[in-house]
């Protein structure tokens, strides 16, 4: 069994395109823009995974990266590779080293970094010193951060970084595989031997740009010692009331993603914008996943709102879902500073998948 943890946390200040903004972290323990991609109409073929990795550097880095394809859906695919940095080449590479071993447990965490309000690039440091210092351990656990709303400057800062060039591998790590002039990126801990392909699904319904980003982390099962390959997706959601039509099948998109052959299990997080009826509340619940929080009307389960007050009452729009056999899911929990305004939240239980 491997167990997952997740936090969520916003950067709660007003979203370009569509609300005012702020997200929020979520952990679990064990898933300008860009030229016009070349497509296809068949996925390629499913990647294997090996049991027993053992790589301190991408072995398959020199492999050619599959084609773009277009879902029968309409989604659009494209892939990218995961980059570490290389202190002795001062760039960002596609060979990196990380530890050999697998982990059994992986943190996530999933934040709105909310590019568009001001002072973003001094605004994504203090994120990333709050999660050094009061979220992650020295050096971190294997964890995930989800990140979204980054800008071509935001994202400059996060490769900037020393704490992420040390401890992290990114994807993307240029805002070529974006849709628009903000996107996702995927930070993974070095403690973990990730999988050498990620994966972009540009949603066919998105009038924003919005899509998904696909990692695929294996974890050592704590019961038989056999690998485990969960997949990790950051995404954000369509938003406001013109996007409500939209969300559920880009939800249910990811679902599929997930629920996968070539993976035993998976995890969503970021930005759902779920803030309609009932109906909206539970796009989910329609997807055939399950929410990582337990109390979700709770007012410690919110996520955004609170910095600066606004028209738009305080709502839970960051959101973890999951599905898949064999994994052992912590509730989710509301973190940050509390001069961000931010409520903490802590079960004591667990759910068993």
């Amino acid at each position: 069994m491997s167990k997952i943890s997740a936090a969520a946390k916003r950067a709660n200040q007003g979203d370009a395109l569509d609300k005012p903004d702020g997200s929020g972290l979520a952990q679990l323990f064990s898933k300008s823009g860009p030229s016009s991609p070349t497509l296809s109409d068949t996925p390629p073929s499913p990647s294997s995974h090996s049991s027993s990795s053992s790589m301190n550097t991408d072995p398959s880095s020199d492999i050619k990266l599959p084609p773009s394809y277009c879902s029968d859906d309409g989604d659009i695919f494209q892939h990218c590779r995961p980059k570490g940095f290389s202190t002795r080449k001062a760039k960002w590479m596609s060979k990196y080293r990380c530890d050999k071993s697998l982990p059994s447990e992986l943190r996530l965490i999933t934040w709105n970094v909310d590019f568009s309000t001001p002072n973003c690039e001094a605004r994504i440091l203090r994120i990333l010193s709050y999660i050094q210092s009061s979220v992650l351990a020295s050096p971190p656990e294997p964890c995930c951060i989800l990140l979204q709303e980054l800008d071509a400057k935001s994202l400059r800062v996060l490769l900037a970084s020393e704490w992420v060039r040390k401890h992290f591998v990114i994807a993307p790590d240029s805002p070529e595989l974006w849709a628009t002039f903000y996107g996702n990126a995927t930070l993974v801990s070095r403690s973990i031997p990730l999988h050498h392909v990620v994966r972009s699904m540009l949603f066919w319904n998105t009038n924003m740009g919005r899509q998904a980003l696909f990692v695929d982390i294996p974890l050592r099962s704590t019961a038989t010692g056999d690998t485990r390959v969960v997949r990790v997706a950051n995404t954000h959601l369509e938003s406001l009331v013109v996007g409500t039509k939209a969300r559920p099948a880009q939800l249910k998109a990811i679902a599929e993603m997930l629920r996968s052959d070539e993976v035993d299990g998976g995890v969503v997080g970021g930005d759902m914008n779920m803030i309609g009826d009932t109906r909206d509340q539970n796009i989910h619940v329609d997807a055939g996943l399950e929410d990582a929080c337990l109390f979700p009307d709770q007012a410690a389960s919110h996520t955004w709102g609170y910095q600066p007050p606004c028209q738009y009452p305080p709502r839970r729009l960051d959101r973890v879902f999951f599905t898949g056999k064999g994994l052992l899911v912590d509730s989710v929990e509301v973190i940050a500073d509390q001069s961000l305004r931010f409520y903490f939240y802590i079960s004591p239980s667990s759910v068993d998948i």
